[in-house]
């Protein structure tokens, strides 16, 4: 096809690019800081060589799948997160002159590294910093429940002088994310408020000023509460989510108690309950209860296996044995039904709101 000059030409292949047709993002990209630099007559050969070294630098760092959501979080650290179908268009704004490439380029190369370390808790990114435990615990919260609307955030943090203002930020977004996450909040609304907080942050804004800001999708307690004690997690492919919530809360009630690497999860009313479980339980509200948080406990793969699918009167004495506070609490009760297993979780929501807690940000 030929077309009158290059930028429809450029047009034509982001509109191939987001109707599916398999074309790289990053050759856009490159291609059109290629024909920024080619303005200039002062650019010497070479380097239109030496840029695309350094472009798959960083394509090799980040691979090819993730380069379109790095740039994107990349260009949220100073100016409004654009669309993914908007995101040539900002970029031509960004960087509209032969002078700004390399700026922008070094830029990206900082950030790059940053944004791969910041969605695996183990790259050697984190090697020598002094917070590894406290941000491979944050970066798995955030992994385990896919989150990535904080990325643009995250990433600005990283630049600050103050290593701690990382941590802080860090720690927040956990928790704002986990209530979030249980409360289902519109994650769009999540987006906008990280987005306006990583560029105050890059402007030099202070902890205080992103407090404030963020606070708008931080979730109350009466409403985490509410929807924590309604909260189902299915675990018929991976009990890593279930795990990560009940052993949250156990490390809470028990901090000096270590809870078993090869943990897992029993369900009280079983997975697929007998007739005796059914009607004990109540044959119309047995499956709806069998993912409720409030069903499940923590237990060592033996002590699973002992369970079983016992009726609960076994179950419980087996539970009461149990080092875990989450189990003893569960054979407490005398029958295992919606009524008990609503109490229970109630229990456990009670708890939540001080697990996953923000003090600070409370409207007073």
């Amino acid at each position: 096809m030929t077309l009158s000059n290059k930028d429809n030409a450029y047009a034509l292949f982001e509109s191939l690019n987001a109707r599916g047709v398999q074309l790289s993002a990053s050759d856009l990209f490159k291609n059109y800081l290629l024909s920024v630099l080619q303005k200039n007559e002062k650019i010497y050969p070479d380097y239109f060589a030496e840029l695309d070294s350094r472009w798959a630098s960083i394509l090799a760092q980040l691979g090819e799948t993730a380069f379109t959501d790095f740039l994107r979080s990349h260009t949220g650290m100073t100016h409004p997160l654009p669309l993914k179908k908007n995101l040539y268009k900002t970029l031509k704004e960004i960087v509209p002159a032969s002078d700004q490439v390399n700026p922008y380029i070094k830029s990206i190369e900082t950030t790059a590294p940053v944004y791969a370390a910041l969605q695996n808790p183990h790259d050697s990114f984190w090697t020598d910093n002094p917070n590894r435990s406290t941000i491979k615990t944050g970066l798995d919260m955030l992994r385990l429940f896919k989150i990535k609307t904080p990325l643009s955030l995250l990433m600005a943090a990283t630049q600050h002088s103050d290593p701690t203002v990382f941590i802080t930020i860090l720690r927040w977004i956990t928790i704002i994310s986990l209530r979030a996450v249980i409360a289902a909040q519109n994650t769009k609304d999540q987006e906008v408020a990280y987005n306006k907080t990583a560029c105050a942050l890059t402007s030099g804004a202070t902890l205080f000023d992103c407090q404030s800001l963020l606070r708008s999708i931080y979730i109350n307690d009466d409403r985490f509460y509410a929807a924590f004690k309604e909260y189902s997690v299915a675990t018929s492919r991976t009990s890593k989510k279930a795990i990560y919530l009940l052993r949250s809360i156990e490390n809470h009630l028990s901090p000096d108690n270590k809870i078993d690497e090869a943990i897992t999860i029993e369900h009280v009313l079983p997975r697929h309950p007998c007739d005796k479980w059914q009607e004990a339980y109540g044959r119309l509200d047995y499956n709806h209860a069998i993912d409720r948080l409030g069903n499940l406990t923590l237990a060592t793969a033996s002590t699973n296996t002992a369970l079983s699918t016992h009726l609960f009167q076994e179950k419980r004495q087996l539970l009461a044995q149990s080092p875990y506070k989450l189990s003893q609490n569960i054979a407490n009760y005398t029958t295992w039904d919606h009524d008990t297993l609503t109490k229970h979780q109630a229990w456990l929501a009670k708890k939540a709101k001080s697990v996953w807690n923000l003090p600070e940000f409370a409207i007073t």
